[in-house]
C-alpha cells in the first residue's frame, strides 16, 4: 500500500482526509510544516498532500523542500484559493497536481491516478 502524508492546519480537514484516503493508502498526518518535515525524515512518503496556506512556512514551501530532498515523492497541493505562485510551481514540477477544496468524492482515485501518471513519466525518463 502506498504511503501518503497529509498536511493541514485544520484538524477537521485532516480527519476528513484520513476518512476518505485510509482505505486506499497508509495515511500519516501533520498539522504544519515542521511536523511534516519530522515525519518525512523518519519515513519518506510516496505522496505528500499539503494545504497551501498554513501558519508559518506554507504548503508551497513544504512541497518545494519535498521536491528537493525527495524528488520521487508525488506532490499535491490542496487549496480553497491557491495563490498565483502555485501555477509557477506546477510549471516547474514542484507541484504535480492542484486539488481545490472542497474535493470531490473521487479524491482517492485522483491521487492514485496522479501517482501512476507521475511515476510513469519518471520511469520513462530513467
Amino acid at each position: 500500500m502506498l504511503s501518503l502524508l497529509t498536511v493541514d492546519d485544520e484538524p477537521a480537514v485532516l480527519r476528513a482526509l484520513r476518512r476518505v484516503l485510509s482505505p486506499h493508502f497508509t495515511v500519516h498526518q501533520a498539522a504544519d510544516y515542521r511536523e511534516a518535515v519530522a515525519i518525512l525524515q523518519r519515513s519518506p512518503m510516496d505522496i505528500v498532500i499539503s494545504d497551501c496556506v498554513m501558519p508559518g512556512p506554507s504548503g508551497l514551501d513544504l512541497l518545494t523542500l519535498v521536491a528537493e530532498r525527495y524528488p520521487a515523492t508525488v506532490r499535491v497541493m490542496l487549496s480553497a484559493a491557491p495563490p498565483a505562485a502555485v501555477a509557477g510551481a506546477i510549471r516547474l514540477g514542484v507541484v504535480h497536481r492542484l486539488l481545490v477544496k472542497p474535493w470531490d468524492r473521487d479524491l482517492a482515485q485522483t491521487i492514485l491516478a496522479t501517482h501512476a501518471e507521475v511515476r510513469g513519466l519518471a520511469d520513462q525518463s530513467d
